[in-house]
């Protein structure tokens, strides 16, 4: 009995040694895991702010690839476009088949050809030739009515323009001016700024050159281009004149005035406390500055001059020191 209890406990001995073998190398191993983990989170802490650069640097290389490919594109269609118009017969496009009308090149080349004075029926002439020099042609010419279409489109182009930048204008100065062609009476119309930036108006045959016709004429020009926004820009110009330069003659000084009244009727209306302010206040707002060119009073001397002199040097024509020769001892 006892040697069975001996062999027994000799057993369990024996498991027990095992066991707190297996229970230190365990111990053992759960310190290298520990130091093993602790290695991972240091190489993590690290390795995080490496990958969100890399991240943040694979997005920018992303962005620029995109951008690349975006010039590259432009650069095939360029490219494209250029060989189409080297190898397609010489021929140069002008008209949009797709939007049936010419495209803003041409557009733009009518109109600068109408600002170069070169008559409407001729302006199609005027681009088949100038193509010639480099030996192409169009692959359509606009006729006479669509020439006159798209230069008087010009004018809506411009009102356009005026109504959205001298509303903004302050201290704007208004130039005059009257002429007679071929037995028709002409006023033109220009604004400049404090920049000396100039402004046409408006160029507008008149039935006569009275100063109320002027006038009246001016006002249409106000009108179309407050239509041109579909608003009352007309007004704000209008208020924004200064100053008026014109020449000498008495109908330019009969539209100043009315001009001026004018004006103040429109400050009047759209002056939300016109009433409000002094008389004093008012007549300042109100009140304008004339200015007048002298050289037509110049022009006036030379032409008295050049018909004078004409007639002495007719006169005196036989002397040895004529006119407009220097003499010897000069």
């Amino acid at each position: 009995m006892k040697d069975k209890k001996i062999l027994k406990l000799n057993k369990k001995l024996k498991s027990l040694v095992a066991t707190e073998q297996q229970a230190k190398q365990l111990q053992e191993e759960n310190a290298y895991l520990k130091d093993e983990v602790k290695e991972t989170k240091m190489l993590l802490e690290t390795y995080e702010p490496l990958q969100k650069a890399t991240d943040e640097h694979n997005t920018l290389l992303e962005q620029e690839n995109a951008d690349l490919k975006k010039v590259n594109r432009d650069l095939e269609e360029s490219l494209h476009y250029l060989r189409a118009v080297a190898d397609d017969d010489r021929v140069v496009p002008l008209f949009d088949e797709q939007r049936r009308c010419f495209n803003s090149k041409a557009v733009a080349c009518i109109m600068n050809l109408d600002n170069l004075n070169i008559a409407n029926e001729k302006i199609p002439l005027a681009i088949k030739e100038v193509l010639k020099l480099i030996d192409k042609e169009p692959d359509r010419l606009p006729t006479r009515r669509r020439v006159d279409t798209l230069v008087g489109a010009k004018g809506v182009v411009a009102r356009k323009q005026l109504a959205e930048v001298l509303p903004d204008k302050s201290d704007t100065t208004l130039y005059t001016d009257e002429t007679r062609k071929f037995g028709r009476t002409y006023n033109v119309y220009i604004a400049t700024d404090v920049e000396k930036n100039c402004y046409l108006m408006g160029l507008r045959e008149m039935s006569n050159k009275s100063a109320k016709t002027c006038l009246d004429t001016f006002k249409e020009i106000l009108t179309d281009i407050s239509e041109s926004a579909n608003t009352e820009v007309g007004d704000l110009i209008v208020t924004h004149i200064k100053n008026t330069m014109s020449d000498r003659a008495q109908t330019e000084v009969a539209f100043n005035r009315l001009l001026e009244d004018y004006r103040s009727y429109v400050l009047e209306k759209i002056c939300v406390n016109w009433h409000d302010l002094s008389e004093i206040e008012q007549q300042s707002l109100s009140k304008m500055n004339n200015f007048f060119c002298g050289l037509h009073l110049l022009v006036n001397f030379a032409e008295v001059c050049s018909a004078t002199l004409t007639k002495f040097e007719k006169t005196h024509g036989q002397c040895e020191d004529p006119v407009g020769e220097e003499g010897e001892d000069d």
